[in-house]
């Protein structure tokens, strides 16, 4: 079966690039060869497995990825011998923090107490000194050699197949249909080809602000509307009726984000995906309909601003954590009203305020939808408020209709499979009522609402994924504030970073250091399941611990943050053109990614991912493929 899976997943990606090598409309063999080992990650990434090998997952990936790269600087080496070049690379603002992230890793390995380790990584990640290089070399080649609008296409158009396919197979296995016999129960939580639910979810859901800003790439572009029924419209040499297009741009759009916002976050339902893509969600729709790129720098930081305080103060509820933060919290929300405030008086849009406020409370609520009916009226409150919003500011009836199916079905897909939850949540709330407990997301009740809901699922009155569910919706406070292993491993990071504070214990050590810091109460808040993890559960700490202060100062202060730099640049300096929604989409996406390793971890795939959305939204930025489509392109949106 092993060897079947692996052959048809590489008969996949080789028909992929047949298909890009005859259609991709690019002249020059060498960009074509180029192209290829690039496409190959996008497509291979998610999809390829096999259960030769004792890591069905990882190996596989990573050795998708390392071929790739191998292809690459074969090509690129071919042909400055065969067409006599020299050698020449882009001087970008990333180059010397990639240089600079490579040599923190060396001398990571170097003053390693392992540096055999150190420079593989542990056993089943991979995840050394290696791997790093091989992940900073993937930037540096991308933001080389994809340029053009053309290829661009093609890699956009593979990610999106591949993240649908990979949520159709999760749909299979919600459904207990499934070509292979896995070791843990599939129906529970999908994971379709990614090892793991927790990080098959962020790889999906991604891809919804992407989509989101796809769609309105092409409603810009060629003008789509619902309107002039007989309206002719020319597509790459192809005549079309324009309503048919645009009905069916609508259609497709809204299946494949239905199909992978199922999946991802409700057949999945990582809470850690749940805070990512609510901040990813919120970023895309409230800065899309806003489309105001005069305030983007002001208009980005108020927006996570909102996020923040509502993840600290309903989400993990930290007011409970010590009575200090309680003032914290009343503080920094009182600066997040004076700050509203300040804008009516200044005759700032205001309005464009509250909208932002709808959009955080709409993506923060979604996740409860499933099992809190208080939740089900904010959302309904914040749709109707968007919605008007949406009639009030876009003119394009295709894009009202788009963006308000799109915000109801966002919610419809996690509440309406939901109702039984719902019922029995209120069943639950009303049974803890009498004893005096009345927040289901109390960490000091949460000990109850479990034995209620374990005794639900005992009785057959609910099923083991609406329980599991249900549980992960109502524990985050309770996992926040008492402990859990994954605390206990944050604070064993925080002890290895202080042993080694410059370039931490090497890549890939923590499950050889493991040992020499681990907690007491680890093996007990863990279970007894398992003493040494190789990750840490939180990609922050993880660099701390393994790469230092100067690995993380290089990563996250220069290298990620320069990239979000030059994104945002381009939408301060030319606002919300056609292109610029696809940007937006990347951007955007990115933050599924660093809000879920804030409570787990990235693998080859979900790293992969993240760097292919960053490099693509970084070459659009620095090289405006969109410039040289064809003149008819609208340029500035219509409001």
């Amino acid at each position: 079966m092993g060897l079947y899976i692996l052959q048809i997943v590489i008969l996949i990606i080789l028909f992929i690039d047949v298909l890009y090598w005859f259609f991709s409309g690019l002249k020059s063999p060498w960009q074509k060869l180029i192209g290829l080992p690039f496409l190959n990650i996008a497509v291979g990434t998610p999809i390829i497995f096999t259960s030769l090998t004792r890591s069905v997952f990882e190996v596989s990936k990573l050795l998708n990825v390392r071929i790739a790269l191998i292809w690459i600087v074969a090509v690129i080496l071919l042909k400055a011998i065969l067409r006599k070049e020299k050698l020449q690379f882009a001087k970008t603002p990333l180059n010397w923090p990639i240089l600079a992230f490579i040599a923190v890793n060396i001398f990571s390995v170097i003053f390693s107490s392992n540096q055999y380790i150190a420079l593989l990584g542990a056993y089943d990640r991979w995840e050394g000194m290696i791997t790093e290089i091989n992940y900073m070399l993937l930037i540096f080649f991308y933001i080389n050699y994809v340029r053009d609008r053309k290829t661009l296409f093609w890699l956009i158009g593979a990610l999106v197949f591949g993240a649908i396919a990979s949520s159709i197979y999760g749909i299979f296995q919600a459904l207990q249909i499934d070509f292979m016999h896995w070791s843990v129960d599939p129906t529970a939580r999908v994971f379709a080809c990614i090892n793991n639910p927790v990080h098959f979810a962020p790889y999906v859901v991604m891809h919804i602000p992407l989509i989101i800003g796809i769609t309105f790439y092409f409603i810009r572009k060629y003008k789509l509307s619902l309107a002039g029924l007989n309206e002719r419209l020319q597509i790459a040499g192809f005549s079309a009726q324009k309503f048919l297009v645009s009905l069916g741009l609508l259609l497709a759009a809204l299946t494949a984000i239905f199909t992978i916002h199922l999946t991802g976050n409700f057949f999945s339902f990582g809470r850690a995906t749940w805070i990512g893509f609510s901040l990813a969600i919120t970023l895309c729709l409230a800065l899309l309909l806003s489309r105001d790129q005069k305030e983007i720098w002001q208009d980005v930081p108020f927006i996570g601003y909102g996020c923040f305080l509502f993840n600290a103060a309903y989400v993990f509820k930290i007011w409970s954590m010590h009575a200090l933060l309680k003032y914290f919290l009343w503080l920094a929300l009182a600066i997040y009203i004076a700050y509203i405030f300040y804008a009516i008086f200044a005759k700032k849009n205001w309005l464009k305020l509250l909208m932002y406020c709808m959009v955080v409370l709409y993506g923060g609520f979604m996740q409860f939808t499933s099992v809190d009916l208080n939740a089900i009226y904010v959302s309904i409150a914040a749709l109707i408020f968007l919605g008007l919003w949406v009639c009030k500011t876009f003119p394009n009836t295709l894009e009202k209709v788009f963006l308000i199916v799109l915000l109801t079905m966002l919610v419809a897909v996690v509440s309406l499979p939901s109702a039984s939850n719902l019922y029995y949540g209120q069943v639950i709330k009303n049974t803890l009522a009498k004893q005096g407990i009345r927040d289901l997301n109390d960490p000091n009740s949460f000990a109850m609402v479990a034995d209620e809901v374990n005794k639900m699922v005992s009785e057959k009155k609910i099923s083991g994924q609406s329980a599991n569910i249900f549980l992960k919706s109502t524990s985050y406070a309770e996992a926040f504030n008492k402990g859990t292993a994954r605390t206990s491993m944050w604070k064993t990071g925080f002890y290895m970073w202080r042993d080694a504070p410059l370039l931490g214990q090497g890549p890939g050590m923590i499950k050889e250091m493991y040992p020499k810091f681990r907690r007491a109460d680890y093996g007990r808040l863990e279970g007894g399941q398992q003493f040494t993890p190789d990750k840490l559960h939180n990609d922050y700490v993880n660099m701390l611990a393994t790469r230092g202060a100067a690995g993380f100062i290089v990563y996250y202060g220069w290298l990620l943050l320069t990239g979000f730099f030059i994104i945002l640049r381009k939408l301060w300096r030319e606002g919300f053109t056609a292109g610029n929604f696809v940007l937006l989409g990347f951007f955007s996406g990115l933050f599924v990614y660093l809000g879920q390793v804030l409570f787990n971890f990235g693998v080859v795939a979900t790293r992969v991912i993240f760097y292919e959305f960053f490099c693509l939204a970084v070459c659009i930025a620095l090289y405006d493929p969109f410039a040289s489509a064809a003149a008819g392109e609208e340029t500035e949106c219509a409001r």
